[in-house]
């Protein structure tokens, strides 16, 4: 029972914004006949309905491991938009279809195209229900190696969490994962303070849930969560993975580097070489890696002269190599 419970609460827990668990289906049937499955998970900001956060949950069969990729919200990606910004996607596609789902849907299916990929699910949540997430499965504890003052901006209460051991609620997970103003990388030190968190959840989560936790998920999951996998889907295949051991987990972030173009606008630019590497690691991609060259503004030389640096090499972390991770 111990088991089930454990593989039902990392099946459901895939569903939120940055959990990273193995991953849940649409339909059961067509799952079954998978060996590796990968889903693109987004987290809303609470104002423009920007994906402040992006990132891809991949599980492969054949070596047991579950793959997290995160795409840095400044990458560049044309879509015909004002800056471009993958993170100013979705928002686009909500203003031309005027719901939800299907804006989250086309989002999915543009960002899937550009990797080579398929994915086989979406998830999407707001910073409000992450927070209550987090305090249902009675918070997390995070190793940090460095004092960190995480308070955002505007807010009134500061939020200082020191070197060592720290047990946060959701209140101050949110602001853990997202605060970046005072880190010298900007977004590329949250993306590896969202790895620490990552890694702190899916630990509490395989060792801390009791039934009544997981049932509280589930409801706030199925009322709260943007999604097109059915719970009971998540439920039926953390079945067939219940008699699995523990899988390995591996992380890695888009490989680029930030820029600034000609009028000065911050983005981040893809790697195409390491890129297309991961990407066949972690969303496992059968296609050519942006075919349609999305991730590139030809006309900055600057992008051209990252887009195509062939001896540009991508960073990976392994579960026992977050400790390792640099934040500030």
């Amino acid at each position: 029972m111990k088991m089930i419970i454990k593989l039902l609460s990392l099946i459901i827990c895939v569903n939120w914004l940055f959990s990273g668990c193995a991953p849940v289906a649409r339909a059961v049937s067509a799952v079954m006949d998978k060996t590796k499955l990968v889903y693109l998970v987004v987290g809303f900001d609470d104002a423009a309905e920007n994906t402040d956060v992006i990132c891809t949950v991949g599980y492969d069969e054949a070596d047991n491991s579950i793959r997290i990729l995160q795409i840095p919200r400044d990458t560049y990606f044309d879509f015909g938009g004002s800056q471009n910004k993958i993170n100013q996607l979705y928002a686009t596609k909500y203003l031309e279809c005027n719901n939800r789902l299907d804006a989250l849907r086309v989002t999915a299916k543009e960002i899937g195209k550009a990797l080579g990929t398929e994915f086989d699910g979406f998830i999407g949540l707001n910073t409000g229900t992450f927070k209550e997430l987090i305090d249902a499965v009675g918070g997390v504890t995070l190793e940090l190696p460095t004092d960190m003052d995480v308070t955002l901006d505007g807010d009134e209460n500061r939020t200082v969490l020191k070197k060592g051991s720290n047990h946060i609620d959701g209140y101050t997970a949110e602001r853990f994962v997202r605060y970046r103003q005072g880190y010298v990388m900007g977004d590329l030190s949250r993306i590896n303070a969202q790895k620490i968190f990552i890694s702190a959840l899916i630990s509490k989560i395989k060792n801390d849930l009791t039934l009544p936790k997981i049932i509280e998920i589930a409801s706030i999951f199925h009322k709260r969560v943007i999604s097109d996998i059915p719970l009971s889907s998540g439920i039926d295949l953390s079945t067939s993975l219940m008699s699995r051991s523990d899988p390995k987990l591996v992380y890695a972030t888009m490989p680029g580097e930030p820029i600034k173009n000609e009028n000065g606008l911050s983005f981040y630019v893809l790697n195409r070489k390491s890129a297309a590497e991961i990407s066949e690691r972690y969303v496992f991609s059968e296609k050519e890696f942006d075919a349609d060259a999305r991730f590139l503004n030809k006309n900055e030389i600057s992008f051209l002269n990252v887009y195509y640096d062939k001896d540009f090499e991508a960073v990976e972390f392994f579960d026992d190599e977050i400790s390792s991770i640099k934040i500030k």
